[in-house]
C-alpha cells in the first residue's frame, strides 16, 4: 500500500455538544477517510533508514494468481482510487479552510466553538465508501462507480464554489467592517 492521505481534522466543538473540548490538534472529521491504495504488481524499491544510514533493495510484487482481474483491470482500479482519493484530499482542504475561518470568527466574537455541522461529513463518507467497494477486488471500477464518482465530484465542486462565494462576499464584507473599526481581520 502507498501512503494514505492526511487525516481531516476539525478545530471546533460540535454544535450539538459544545461541552466537547477540542485541543489545538483538532479532532477527527466524521467520514474523513484515510485512503491507502494497494499498489499494483511491479518492481518497487524498498528503503530502510537506520541511524541515518539508508538501505535499498528491490522488491517484486506479483499479481495474485487466484484473481481473474487482468493487469489492465488493476491499473484501471488504481487510477480510479487515486482520483477518488484526490477528491477526498480536495474536500479535506476545503474543510480545513472553513475550520480556520470558524476558529478565527469564534475567537473574534465569542472565543468558543459552536458549530459541528459540516457539509463534508456526508460527502467524505460517500467518497470513502466508494473506495472501499472498489479496492477489495482486482477489477476496474464499474460504470456505476465511475458515474457515482462524477456525481460526488460535481457535488464537491458546488461546495467549493459556495465556500469561495462566502469568502469573497460575506467574509470580505466582515473584514472591511473590521478594518474600519481598526480590528484584526479573519483570513482563509
Amino acid at each position: 500500500r502507498d501512503e494514505s492521505n492526511d487525516a481531516i481534522q476539525l478545530l471546533t466543538s460540535p454544535m450539538y455538544a459544545p461541552h466537547i473540548q477540542v485541543g489545538p490538534e483538532g479532532r477527527s472529521a466524521p467520514g474523513g477517510s484515510r485512503i491507502s491504495i494497494l499498489r499494483p504488481p511491479g518492481v518497487y524499491a524498498v528503503r530502510l533508514t537506520v541511524d541515518g544510514q539508508e538501505f535499498t533493495q528491490s522488491l517484486t510484487v506479483l499479481k495474485d494468481p487466484n484473481t481473474a482481474g487482468t493487469k489492465a483491470d488493476i491499473a484501471a482500479q488504481v487510477a480510479f482510487l487515486e482520483a477518488v482519493r484526490e477528491d477526498v484530499v480536495t474536500a479535506g482542504n476545503a474543510v480545513r479552510r472553513v475550520e480556520v475561518l470558524r476558529v478565527q470568527l469564534q475567537n473574534l466574537l465569542t472565543g468558543q466553538g459552536q458549530d459541528g455541522v459540516r457539509f463534508g461529513a456526508q460527502l467524505l463518507q460517500k467518497l470513502g465508501y466508494l473506495t472501499r467497494n472498489v479496492s477489495v477486488v482486482d477489477f476496474p471500477p464499474t460504470d456505476q462507480d465511475m458515474e457515482v464518482q462524477q456525481i460526488l465530484r460535481d457535488q464537491l465542486a458546488e461546495h467549493l464554489s459556495a465556500i469561495d462565494a462566502l469568502v469573497a462576499g460575506d467574509v470580505a464584507d466582515l473584514n472591511a467592517l473590521l478594518r474600519s473599526k481598526g480590528m484584526e481581520t479573519i483570513g482563509n
